[in-house]
């Protein structure tokens, strides 16, 4: 209890960092915040609830504005069947869940109102200007996205952001996962780093939604 009440403390920092806060939004939002936390930890264990907190710390700096509980449970159910965690129906992470995908579209639209200037300002507003290039900079490195959340986001219809995440999934770009229930999860994963002293490839690892760590070689043990 005493990891999650701190979690939720940086998430009250993060958001009267960004801006003055809401009145009493936090404490609103707080219950269900600590609800759909220790559900994700019980369900998908600690590192997936940090990824979860990562998550809504991103999108308060983001937007300025708390994410609501509805988009942290639709991004939880993300998170957990990115992981093949199956979320049972009686969970408190299904309580605004419907229909599958549609439900998740419904919570993702929420939250992504407020994005959708910054849509608009990236030129991603217009089905007809959407390339490969803009979905794959729109996706977050390791975050997963249903179709519907990319669509929302990117004031898109999702069958052309179905098409294409499947052009970047074909270049390796990103991954695509399946679960027995629920919408089709999208992955994007980082490059991957050659050394330039024994030309081994490998993986950048990330320990921070921005800055990633100091990497050395794993083979020949150079940084790079």
């Amino acid at each position: 209890m005493a990891s999650i009440a701190n979690k939720l403390l940086y998430i009250r920092h993060v958001r009267r960092d960004v801006a003055p806060p809401e009145t009493k939004v936090f404490d609103s939002y707080q219950p269900e915040y600590e609800t759909a936390l220790r559900e994700t930890r019980s369900l998908a264990g600690p590192e997936t609830m940090n990824d979860l907190v990562t998550w809504i710390a991103r999108r308060t700096v983001e937007t300025e504005q708390l994410p609501t509980p509805a988009a942290v449970r639709a991004h939880a159910r993300n998170l957990c069947a990115a992981r093949s965690v199956s979320v049972p129906e009686e969970s408190s992470l299904r309580d605004d869940q419907s229909d599958g995908e549609e439900s998740t579209a419904s919570t993702a639209r929420d939250d992504s109102e407020r994005t959708d200037t910054k849509a608009t300002a990236d030129g991603a507003d217009s089905a007809t200007e959407l390339t490969e290039e803009t979905v794959e900079n729109h996706l977050e490195l390791l975050e997963p996205y249903t179709t519907e959340e990319v669509s929302t986001n990117l004031n898109a219809k999702p069958g052309r952001i179905r098409s294409l995440l499947n052009r970047l999934r074909k270049k390796g770009t990103v991954t695509r996962k399946k679960p027995p229930s629920g919408p089709t999860i999208w992955v994007r994963h980082p490059p991957k780093n050659e050394c330039s002293s024994c030309g081994h490839e490998f993986e950048v690892k990330f320990i921070h939604p921005v800055l990633s760590s100091v990497q050395f070689c794993p083979k020949c043990g150079s940084q790079v």
